[in-house]
């Protein structure tokens, strides 16, 4: 059985609404890797699941 190698990295409690888009960070973000400044870096933008008893969220995912 195959395995979504990328499954892993996606927020449980999240749906993607955008599209993985190139992105200066001009501030510190936190990605996978560690902290990431003053370089390029791929964002994507995430919403949290309806089935969660909250308010809809929504935030930045960077790699």
């Amino acid at each position: 059985m195959a395995v979504d190698k990328h499954y892993a990295y996606r927020p449980l409690f999240g749906t993607a609404i955008g599209p993985k888009h190139k992105w200066f960070a001009w501030f510190p973000v936190f990605t996978k890797t560690g902290w990431k400044f003053l370089v390029p870096v791929t964002r994507q933008r995430y919403q949290s699941k309806t089935y969660l008893f909250e308010p809809v969220t929504w935030w930045w995912n960077y790699e």
